[in-house]
């Protein structure tokens, strides 16, 4: 007996229907409020996007949560997948009836339960302090010379920041104030300056729940450092200064943990600078949401 490719696909398609039917056999309604109404293939940020849910309109959705976040969602005959619970609003016997108690409460209660739904997290932007510890290394003086610096700056990250678009960016404008201690070791004189240390990179984000994700990037950096420096004259007791002056191009490679509280992010990172030099640094940023 032979079977034709086309009865195989109606069955392979039956198979499907079957399966979407007992999911939704337990169906409630939702409406489609979020900002990124996104049918994944699969319950998992990173799947492929079969389908964007027009704002505004009603599905039935699965009763059951897929890994903690998605429901189940027939979008049209034919085509199913899952969306984030963000994206969403239950409309229920329960719902209902919920609305109706909100009437007899007070104005401050029924105003927030107007509240708008939430961007996730991976989507939202940010801006805040950040704060560096840089193994900072040069070399000077006929030396290859490191020292441990703490520079303090200004950090923007998220969608629709430096670029528009769904395309996540991270920048950051760091600065130091003062020179390595190694200048002062070796002339026995002190030294002053300043660092201006920028970098962006273009982001991969890995969402593991609603409140944190994992995140990669690489980008482009950019320092300047003007230092001065005095040595004593041998033959009398005067000081002369020698100013230094650097320029330097490189690249980054960045690995991050990020959390959000309320309306704030919480970030930590790894830094791999390349350029004349390579060396290594960690930050901490206090970012709140714009």
């Amino acid at each position: 007996m032979v079977v034709s490719p086309l009865t195989v696909a109606k069955f392979v398609l039956a198979l499907i229907g079957l399966f979407s039917f007992k999911i939704l056999a337990q169906n409630q309604m939702a409406k489609v409020t979020g900002e990124y109404p996104y049918v994944y293939s699969s319950p998992d940020f990173n799947a492929p996007v079969i389908a964007e849910l027009p704002r505004g309109k009603l599905f039935n959705i699965s009763t059951k949560k897929f890994a903690n976040v998605f429901y189940f969602v027939s979008v049209k005959p034919g085509m199913s997948g899952y969306v984030s619970d963000s994206e969403i609003q239950l409309i229920s016997k329960e719902k209902k009836q919920v609305q109706r108690r909100n009437l007899k409460e007070k104005p401050a209660e029924k105003k927030a339960s107007k509240e708008k739904p939430r961007k996730p997290f991976y989507t939202s932007r940010y801006r805040g302090i950040i704060i560096e510890q840089m193994n900072y290394a040069e070399d000077t003086m006929s030396q290859h010379r490191t020292a441990n610096l703490t520079l303090i700056g200004y950090r923007v990250v998220g969608m629709n920041t430096l670029f528009s678009g769904e395309m996540s960016t991270d920048a950051s404008i760091l600065l130091y104030f003062g020179a390595p201690k190694y200048y002062e070791e070796i002339t026995k004189e002190k030294a002053s300056g300043w660092i201006l240390h920028t970098d962006f990179t273009f982001d991969t984000i890995y969402p593991q729940s609603k409140i944190h994700f994992i995140s990669y990037g690489f980008g482009p950096m950019f320092r300047y450092s003007h230092f001065v420096t005095s040595l004593r004259n041998t033959t009398n007791s005067y000081t002369t200064d020698y100013p230094m002056d650097d320029m330097t191009l490189g690249v980054l490679l960045r690995l991050g943990l990020a959390f959000r509280i309320n309306n704030m992010s919480i970030r930590s990172d790894v830094k791999y600078y390349i350029e004349a030099q390579r060396y290594f640094a960690y930050n901490l940023s206090a970012l709140f949401e714009f």
